[in-house]
């Protein structure tokens, strides 16, 4: 804001502006609230967890890190088709009445 200011803007282009900081301040209090429900406090808090992921990470082999990738998505594929057959017998179950 202050750097359309200095670049000649004038009072008209205000109304403009106004818009702009509504979003990022309405942006900025919702990623608080979102943190804040997850236990991490603003920015500082973000750092710092970001810091404690870092330094966990960084002590466990890439390829650890690739084979539990890899677990994780055949997992999630596994839970999807439960899922999906979970759902078929409980639209067959619908269909004949059982």
């Amino acid at each position: 804001m202050w750097l359309a200011f200095h670049n000649g803007r004038n009072d008209g282009d205000l109304v403009h502006v106004l818009p702009e900081l509504e979003a990022i301040a309405q942006f900025t209090a919702e990623l608080h609230a979102r943190l804040a429900s997850v236990g991490v406090d603003g920015l500082a808090g973000t750092v710092a967890l970001y810091r404690r992921l870092r330094a966990t990470l960084d002590g466990i082999p890439p390829a650890d890190l690739e084979r539990v990738r890899a677990h994780v998505v055949a997992l999630e594929r596994w839970l999807y088709d439960v899922a999906r057959c979970l759902g078929e017998l409980d639209r067959l179950k619908r269909t004949t009445g059982f």
